[in-house]
């Protein structure tokens, strides 16, 4: 007996509904390790939306605590960025609930703080919809790495020009 197929459902953001994978759309980039409430998202970013695709949850792994913590949480995302490669985008949006799309032309405006040296997290704020949502990038707390923070910088100015301001970079 032959399984039935299974059913692939684009979930629609809380935020704005899902655009359909483009002929022609790039990716142009990947800010990893991006936190939205309890969710770790890496964020994909195309030509024409920014995907954000979950690769844990904080909250178990944080019980657990220090390096234990730490460890958990970070193999756990190894092996989700693992099941994505292969992936188009349009999969990866549809692979998982939690996973969702901000088309670019929504986007009202954002805002990229680079943080302070082991004091503050770098984040990117957006606004679209009359709604902010702000990522936190949990991988450069301890210590701002310029290069990273140069990366996003140009990714985000290509990606969303005139739309996008910095602070402490």
């Amino acid at each position: 007996m032959t399984p039935r197929p299974r059913k692939v459902r684009i979930r629609r953001t809380r935020f704005l509904p899902t655009m359909s994978m483009g002929v022609g759309e790039q990716v142009r980039g990947v800010l990893p390790s991006a936190r939205l409430g309890l969710t770790d998202y890496d964020l994909i970013v195309t030509d024409r939306r920014i995907v954000a695709a979950k690769i844990g949850s904080s909250g178990l792994a944080g019980a657990a605590g220090g390096l234990i913590g730490t460890a958990v949480s970070l193999g756990g995302q190894d092996t989700r960025r693992a099941k994505y490669a292969g992936m188009d985008v349009g999969q990866i949006l549809a692979s998982n609930k939690k996973n969702f799309d901000l088309p670019l032309g929504a986007v009202e405006r954002g805002e990229f703080n680079a943080g302070i040296s082991m004091v503050t997290m770098p984040t990117l704020s957006l606004w679209a919809a009359g709604k902010k949502m702000r990522f936190l990038f949990t991988h450069s707390f301890w210590k701002k790495n310029e290069g990273q923070v140069a990366y996003a910088k140009d990714l985000l100015t290509s990606t969303m020009p005139g739309k996008i301001e910095f602070k402490r970079i």
